[in-house]
């Protein structure tokens, strides 16, 4: 069980980049940034107007994006696997929080704070709509592509079977069930966030869940650093992904870089996979998301 939460510390999906809600990280000692040539991006894929990224594979097997109705699986090639049209069946299905099996074969996502439905869609077509007494904030499915679960707004967990028959539904103490994620072995679900934090059985136990800390207002200041915050931590926390003022660097635990990708202030979010061997980099301009760029990483950064 220590082993589980131990690599459930760690970071255990992609992690978006955001600037508001990270804190700083201390960046290498002045000198001690190994040089490196930037990495090139293997594709760009320009979006804005309704067309968003939704989601990413844990190992970056594939990306979501919805486009004027449409879900679309996307290869890391940059070619459309396969896509489900929503707007035929609603209009009111607006995909937010968007999870994706780890064979890619299967979607499942969850509306705004107002929709009470959980839709999980496979690549043959087959669809099940689910209405929560709740309504759902985050959705995550197992590690087999089996069950999905969903945390809520009103700080409960839920897991379904991939036909959206229910499991079971269990009360939390956190506010706000989200950042949901299963342990490797897929008999934990850990669930940490702003909101709260937790661990459920897979067979439906909450082993322990408490609400979000406070915050306390005499709580000194981040270091100033190299370095504005964190994005992602490699399981075996030998390696990090940085944002400074103009570059997304991967560092190990000397400071120094391993790998390097220019960014520009108008880069709004980073997803890295769970290798560390693809990062999507989403930019924006005038508050408006405008491309996708997604990088191979190689080794010692990517492994």
């Amino acid at each position: 069980m220590a082993a589980t939460l131990r690599r459930l510390a760690t970071v255990t999906a992609l992690v978006v980049a955001a600037p508001a809600a990270a804190a700083a990280q201390p960046g290498p000692a002045p000198g001690s940034r190994a040089w490196v040539e930037s990495l090139k991006a293997e594709w760009s894929r320009p979006v804005g107007g309704k067309t968003r990224l939704v989601g990413v594979e844990e190992y970056g097997r594939c990306s979501v994006f919805v486009d004027s109705g449409v879900v679309q699986v996307v290869a890391p090639s940059g070619d459309i696997s396969w896509s489900w049209s929503f707007s035929k069946i609603s209009k009111y299905i607006n995909p937010r929080a968007v999870a994706v099996s780890h064979d890619c074969g299967a979607i499942a996502f969850v509306g705004d704070a107002s929709y009470k439905y959980v839709w999980i869609v496979d690549r043959a077509g087959a669809s099940a709509s689910v209405k929560s007494a709740a309504t759902p904030a985050n959705v995550e499915f197992d590690r087999a592509g089996m069950f999905v679960a969903v945390g809520t707004y009103a700080g409960s967990l839920q897991l379904y079977s991939r036909n959206g028959t229910l499991q079971w539904d269990r009360p939390t103490k956190a506010s706000i069930v989200q950042g949901i994620a299963f342990s490797d072995d897929n008999q934990h679900i850990r669930f940490k966030d702003w909101s709260g934090s937790g661990v459920v059985s897979a067979a439906g136990h909450v082993e322990w869940s408490e609400p979000a800390p406070a915050v306390s207002e005499d709580e000194p200041a981040p270091a100033p650093s190299d370095y504005r915050w964190q994005i992602a931590v490699s399981d075996d926390g030998r390696r990090k992904w940085l944002r400074g003022e103009d570059v997304i660097d991967c560092v190990d635990e000397h400071g120094t870089v391993l790998a390097r990708i220019n960014a520009a202030p108008s880069v709004r979010g980073v997803k890295v996979s769970r290798d560390f061997c693809q990062v999507m980099v989403v930019t924006e301009k005038a508050l408006h998301p405008v491309s996708v760029e997604r990088y191979e990483v190689p080794a010692p950064c990517g492994k």
